[in-house]
């Protein structure tokens, strides 16, 4: 795939205010992308056989303009209560050229076409503040993925409609003890309609298709504690449920949406700390944790299980005069064999792509600031 892209935002605010604050906005972006698939042929040597190599040539060239005006408030009712609220309205226009040949099959099917869409957005957010240091807050707010073109083949649409959510959020934000403690905390809940998916074709070709209503649901925190002048400890957590809520061709409910763990965590130490009149040190490490995923929607035929990991991270650093770093670091220091996504095809007999976790890498660098 080969992408051109440009992309341009203004935006006009007010200055700041004790009673009301705003801020509007035009953005605009201009895309041309190719998108290109071809499937092998091969043996068990991965030779290509003759007269069947390429198996399948798959073209989805396309242009995408998007226009949008946007703007957004706060209306600071009090010290204690804050409404922001905001909209945005969108057009994006596509055109695309759409080509597959798959020459064992008799299959050649190529054609172009065009597609518009609009699409109104908001969200509100009530706020209200505890004190100095602490707050609660909600959230509703409206989204999407546009849709498009997709993959020329029987029974794949010729388009996809524009996947929409919204996310409904209620949290907590707070810092106790003279700031040394901070807490972030919060529940949520996505709901989709028009919920995008990948599909395959007999021929290991892939495609999307509309799957119908989902919902993603769940719990959020993070902690940072300081609990010396230098030694910052954190922690965060998040466990998601995210499952179709419709039955339909593309999915069954209660089936599990693809690359979401259920649960993922990360735990950091920083230490920083003087040496001599000029230098200081720094020493850090952490602990990634993702939990099982899926490559697909449950019940697809390209769903495959991908296990969770946790990886180790180490860090240390020394700055001489603010300028000179010497860094050196440790990524993945036990070599955890985790993987970050996996993809199967259908073909006969089929092949699965990985993504694995970076392997160990340890590492110096030297960086000048100036």
């Amino acid at each position: 795939m080969e992408q051109k892209k440009w992309t341009e935002e203004l935006r006009l605010t007010s200055a700041p205010s004790t009673s009301l604050e705003w801020m509007v906005g035009f953005f605009y972006t201009d895309e041309d992308n190719t998108h290109s698939q071809v499937v092998r042929a091969l043996d068990a040597s991965g030779t290509p056989i003759p007269g069947f190599d390429p198996f399948a040539i798959v073209g989805l060239p396309n242009t995408y303009k998007e226009y949008a005006v946007f703007g957004n408030a706060t209306w600071k009712i009090s010290e204690k209560f804050h409404l922001t609220g905001g909209l945005r309205w969108a057009r994006n226009d596509q055109t695309f050229t759409q080509s597959t040949a798959i020459p064992l099959l008799g299959l050649n099917a190529s054609g172009d076409g065009e597609s518009s869409e609009e699409i109104v957005t908001y969200s509100v957010s009530p706020q209200i503040n505890l004190s100095r240091n602490s707050m609660i807050y909600a959230r509703v707010a409206s989204g999407y993925k546009p849709g498009g073109p997709n993959v020329a083949l029987p029974g794949f649409p010729a388009t996809v409609d524009a996947e929409k959510v919204t996310s409904y959020e209620v949290g907590v934000k707070a810092s106790f003890l003279d700031r040394a403690v901070s807490l972030d905390a919060a529940v949520f809940m996505l709901d989709w309609t028009d919920l995008q998916t990948a599909a395959a074709f007999a021929a290991g070709i892939n495609g999307l298709v509309n799957a119908g209503t989902a919902r993603s649901q769940g719990v959020e925190a993070s902690l940072s504690i300081t609990p010396i002048t230098g030694l910052n400890v954190g922690a965060n957590f998040a466990y998601t449920d995210a499952k179709c809520t419709e039955t339909t061709a593309a999915c069954t409910d209660g089936d599990q949406l693809p690359s979401v763990p259920k649960i993922a965590a990360a735990m950091t130490a920083d230490y920083s700390f003087a040496v001599g009149s000029s230098a200081e040190a720094r020493l850090g490490g952490s602990v990634r944790i993702v939990g099982d995923r899926i490559s697909a929607v449950e019940s697809s035929a390209l769903a495959v299980p991908i296990d969770g990991y946790a990886a180790l991270d180490l860090n240390a650093a020394v700055t001489f005069n603010d300028k000179w770093t010497l860094r050196a670091y440790a990524r993945n220091l036990t070599d955890s064999e985790g993987r970050i996504t996996s993809n199967v095809a259908t073909t006969n007999p089929g092949f699965l792509s990985t993504v694995p976790l970076q392997p160990r890498t340890l590492g110096l660098a030297i960086d000048l600031s100036f």
